[in-house]
């Protein structure tokens, strides 16, 4: 991740997220999927058709000149097949109704969340500033918003989400490093 420092993330990592945020991962784990199948479906059918090719050559069937020509097609069709990586990415939600649903139901509880947690930022900024009452009804409406709203929200997001991350993923408990409650 490499919202800071991201000249020596980017040295040092095979992949750089621009945000200190997960969300990039499972579409950088489901581009590189793509990419890694795209090129192997390439490599193999370059070589097969290669070998067809040359063998029918060896044979006499194709003359020299026809024979490069058709290994220039080969080349072409080989690697008009490899741009698909380019082309338009496919989502890892998109025929999946449940993860849709949940995707949908996170990114409304975030939005509301959001502010809320802005105000402990806030308050942080503020803390040494502020008369000692007002200091401490404010810590305790956070304490209740942490202990109310936002583990409540960590903990289901825990139970229902991360599941389904881990499908997405497919790897040996990809979700640890987000389980902190």
């Amino acid at each position: 991740m490499g919202a800071r420092g991201a000249t020596a993330a980017s040295e040092a990592a095979d992949v750089v997220l621009t945000s200190d945020r997960f969300e990039g991962v499972a579409e950088a784990v489901g581009i590189a999927r793509r990419t890694r199948a795209i090129a192997l479906q390439s490599v193999i059918a370059g070589m097969g058709l290669s070998l067809v090719a040359m063998s029918f050559a060896a044979a006499g069937f194709i003359a020299p000149v026809a024979g490069a020509i058709l290994q220039e097609g080969i080349d072409i069709l080989v690697i008009l097949n490899a741009l698909r990586a380019l082309g338009g990415r496919r989502s890892v939600i998109a025929g999946n109704a449940e993860i849709k649903g949940l995707a949908r139901d996170l990114a409304s509880s975030h939005r509301s969340l959001r502010p809320r947690v802005g105000e402990l930022a806030a308050l942080a900024v503020q803390l040494d500033t502020l008369p000692g009452p007002e200091a401490r009804s404010r810590l305790e409406r956070i304490r209740d918003m942490l202990e109310k709203e936002l583990l409540p929200h960590e903990s289901e997001e825990q139970r229902t989400a991360y599941p389904l991350i881990e499908k997405m993923l497919k790897g040996e408990n990809p979700t640890g490093p987000l389980i902190q409650t």
